[in-house]
């Protein structure tokens, strides 16, 4: 059972639909039970039941496990799914189980093409005269024949030699398939479950992750503790984690929080992914959740802004998402802005130039800016270049460079820009590497009049 579970949930990344399969001899067991607070958990809605060898049991006890089954799935997305009775010995009800598949595909929405291809790897082998070959689900963006694509988490890039979808050669794959790629020149030791094959668009990782945890309801006498350690799971990612509760000593069962997971190793994650929580020893699933920011900073929960920030990203608004990393990173290069993100280009782009005209942000040619500190730093130049008047108060201007010096921590381009916004506003001039206050003239001081006075006499 227990590797079964680990195979259910790396199975289960990307896929719309299950077959819940119930044993007309056992009924709904703790494996079964398992197996749906997992199906839930990964937020799965659409299904069929399945009670199989019901050629094994009389009426009586197939009408108790249909009813033990309608009553555990009352209150879920389950209860109204198909439930079909089947033999595969007698043939009884193979033919409905197909019929209910093909009536499920039209409910369900096809994965989009984000421009973001991503495959967790779930197997890796060798075929004789071709190399090495990993399997997974692919989301996010389409692969095709020839593509360089990058593997996580050494970074390798390699290229797809060619690649199957369903036991077909095809050219290109998209999201939603299942998909094995032959890829050249990586050896199968290179390569492991839990890895990941990403396009041309670079893919970040962090050993910190911030999310939101819902513990199962159904535990008993269980609470998550601040700094227990948990089995994560995530794609097909397994891998061991730190919980760091939200100002809490724990969380009991049922209960919704954040917290953030801390890992030994970086990991590659995107927001809004879902994730398995399970205890190590003896091993059970507790819970799981979303994550709210994939490349957390390291902090506890003692400063309040960190719970404003994350109750700000749950809503999962591309605005707040956007004004939420640039508080956190004060500087984000364009290109990196919520890179490990279900959002496209253009969705971020189009909110970048809406609060860029609101006035909400700053943007460079590559730069995009805190509003706040970047009026931190405007009044932190223009406090500085008064200084150097009052100490050298017959100074004309200053060398451009020296004020580069003070301002060593801001990119290249940044001070540039920074120097330019304060020449259009009128508050300062540059000439010939030279800066100086528009409003300001050279300055004899008090015990300089004395002097000059005393001379002139």
């Amino acid at each position: 059972h227990e590797n079964l579970i680990k195979n259910m949930i790396a199975g289960a990344t990307g896929i719309d639909a299950v077959i819940l399969v119930i044993d007309a001899n056992e009924g709904w067991m703790p494996q079964t039970e398992e197996h749906f607070q997992i199906v839930e958990l990964l937020n799965i809605k659409y299904g069929i039941i399945a009670i199989t060898k019901i050629d094994l049991v009389d009426q009586t006890r197939l009408n108790f496990v249909e009813k033990q089954i309608r009553e555990r799935l009352k209150n879920t997305a389950f209860f109204s799914a198909p439930l079909i009775k089947v033999s595969t010995v007698k043939n009884i009800g193979i033919d409905q189980v197909k019929s209910a598949i093909q009536d499920l595909i039209p409910q369900m929405k096809p994965k989009g093409d984000i421009g973001k291809p991503r495959l967790s790897i779930d197997r890796v082998f060798n075929i004789k005269g071709s190399g090495t070959v990993v399997t997974g689900t692919l989301i996010g963006g389409i692969l095709h024949q020839g593509m360089e694509v990058t593997v996580f988490p050494s970074y390798k890039k390699t290229r797809l030699r060619s690649l199957q979808t369903y036991k077909e050669k095809v050219e290109k794959a998209f999201p939603g398939s299942r998909v094995a790629l032959n890829l050249v020149g990586m050896e199968k030791n290179e390569l492991h479950r839990g890895d990941i094959v990403f396009g041309t668009k670079q893919i970040k990782a962090s050993k910190n992750i911030d999310v939101q945890i819902q513990l199962l309801p159904q535990l008993k006498k269980y609470s998550l503790t601040n700094r227990s350690e948990l089995v994560f799971f995530t794609g097909t990612k397994e891998i061991l984690a730190k919980a760091i509760l939200n100002q809490k000593k724990y969380f009991k069962a049922g209960e919704k929080g954040f917290a953030q997971l801390r890992f030994k190793e970086p990991l590659a994650t995107y927001l809004r992914d879902l994730f398995i929580l399970r205890i190590p020893s003896p091993p059970k699933t507790i819970g799981g959740g979303l994550i709210v920011d994939p490349l957390a900073h390291k902090h506890h929960f003692k400063d309040k802004d960190i719970l404003r920030f994350l109750q700000k990203r749950i809503k999962f608004d591309l605005r707040e998402l956007v004004l939420t990393e640039l508080k956190k990173n004060i500087f984000i290069k364009k290109d990196n802005l919520l890179i490990n993100s279900n959002y496209t280009d253009s969705e971020i782009r189009e909110v970048v130039e809406s609060l860029k005209k609101e006035g909400k942000i700053i943007t460079t040619n590559s730069w995009l800016i805190d509003k706040n500190y970047w009026q931190e730093q405007t009044i932190k130049f223009m406090n500085r270049l008064n200084q150097e008047y009052e100490l050298y108060p017959l100074q004309t201007g200053f060398p451009l460079n020296k004020f580069q010096s003070y301002f060593y921590y801001l990119k290249p381009e940044t001070f540039n820009y920074l120097i330019d916004s304060l020449i259009n506003s009128d508050k300062i001039g540059l000439k010939k590497g030279i800066i100086f206050l528009l409003s300001r003239k050279p300055k004899i001081s008090t015990q300089q009049k004395v002097l000059i006075s005393k001379i002139l006499k």
